[in-house]
Parts: C-alpha cells; structure tokens; sequence
C-alpha cells in the first residue's frame, strides 16, 4: 500500500465531504499519516515545505514581488525622510546658534563695547561645516581657529577649484538670463 502513494498523499473516509470535516473527527488519515500540518513537518520538514510550495506557488511569488516592490519603493523615501530630518537637525543648530550670536551681540552692545560682526561670521562658519558634515564637533570652535580658516579660505577662493565652478556657474547664469 505504502508503494502507492506518497507523503502529500491523504487518504480519508469517502463519508465525509471534505478534509476539513474529517480533521474535525480525526487526527490520522486511513494510511496512518498525520493530519496536523505541524505534526507533519516534524515528522518530514523537506516533504510538508515541497507541498506547500506545489500548493501556493503562484500566491507565495505574488508576495514575494509586492514585497520586494515596497522593499524598492521605500527604500528612496526613508533616504528622504532622513535627509529631511537632516537638514531640520541641522537647520535648527543653525537659529540656536545664531540666537547665541545675537544675544552675545546685545551683551556686548549693553555693556558698551563695539559690535563684533566676526561673532556672526564664526557662527556662519559653523553652519557651513556641520551643514557638509566637515566635521562632528561645530569648526571653528575659537577666534584663533576662525581667523585661520578665513584666511586660508579667502587665498584660495580667488585660485580655487571652487572660484573655477562658480565662474562657471555665474557664466552660466549670465547667458541663461541674456536669453
């Protein structure tokens, strides 16, 4: 008997009108296999993952490809999501920082001292570097360190690749607004 047929083989009473009845009575089909779907993967996990893959092949490929379309539909808009956090992180850095330029300013002013626009400067620095993640901590972080960084930054900007680029650019713009 067992020559006949096979593991995904079920063999119930003709009485009963469906599988599901029969289940509802019995736990063993007439050749002595078991009718659980757990109970049968542990008896022969290969043969139970085959027929269930016979079984709901066309459904199981259907979720696969909608799974790897949101996979792929997704992925650009949680980059989204993070450069947009991004930019909020680093565009609210920027007014705190600026709110400390100024109130550093109007302590400066009440106390009588004259304006100090490097305060600002030194502030926009800051926002340029953390906005091209230059580096983690906020540059220049003294008066030192922003004197450097403005006059090596004002010798290159007349002889730099960047001045090449914006000439470029602003030629660019030029025959752009001409037309």
């Amino acid at each position: 008997m067992s020559t006949y047929y096979t593991f995904s083989d079920v063999v119930i009473d003709p009485v009963y009108p469906s599988l599901e009845e029969y289940k509802k009575d019995y736990d063993y089909d007439l050749l002595g296999n078991r009718l659980k779907t757990i109970d049968r993967y542990l008896l022969d996990p290969t043969a139970t993952i085959r027929e269930v893959e016979e079984k709901h092949f066309f459904s199981i490929l259907l979720y696969l490809i909608i799974l790897t379309g949101v996979g792929f539909a997704f992925t650009p808009v949680i980059r989204m999501i993070k450069h947009i956090f991004g930019s909020l992180k680093v565009l609210l850095s920027c007014a705190i920082g600026m709110k400390k330029a100024c109130s550093r300013r109007n302590k400066r002013l009440a106390d009588g001292l004259p304006n100090d626009s490097d305060e600002f400067a030194m502030e926009v620095y800051r926002i340029i570097t953390k906005w091209n993640n230059i580096a983690d901590s906020p540059i220049p972080k003294d008066r030192k360190t922003f004197q450097a960084i403005r006059f090596v930054l004002e010798s290159l900007w007349p002889t730099g690749y960047a001045f090449e680029e914006l000439s470029k650019y602003m030629g660019e713009m030029s025959e752009d607004s001409s037309i």
